[in-house]
């Protein structure tokens, strides 16, 4: 929710009649600490792929930001639950906005 405070209050759950309603990208971070899921499904084959930056120093220049990708495993979607080796959490809804609440959402590496 970029850089504002969440308002746990504001926060519900988000249910869907095909799974399918949860495909899409999901963004986390803020700024130079952004990261994104893509979601893809198609009927119960699941897909999540994680895209984040590394930051890049050659000879203590900074290169800038460059992509990371992860693809997570063993991706599940129960009720409106998700889980995979990488993290769990769930599908709600925030100021009327469709969202994925990570336990340990992704951030950005620096290396």
């Amino acid at each position: 929710m970029g850089g504002e405070k969440i308002d746990e209050n504001k926060i519900s759950v988000w249910s869907v009649e095909s799974l399918n309603e949860y495909e899409g990208i999901y963004f986390f971070g803020f700024l130079e600490a952004e990261s994104q899921i893509t979601l893809s499904i198609d009927q119960n084959i699941i897909c999540a792929q994680l895209k984040s930056y590394k930051w890049v120093k050659e000879n203590e220049d900074k290169l800038g930001r460059h992509p990371l990708y992860l693809n997570y495993t063993n991706v599940k979607i129960k009720g409106n639950k998700f889980f995979s080796d990488q993290s769990n959490g769930e599908f709600v809804t925030y100021n009327n906005q469709k969202c994925l609440k990570l336990g340990n959402p992704p951030a950005l590496l620096f290396v």
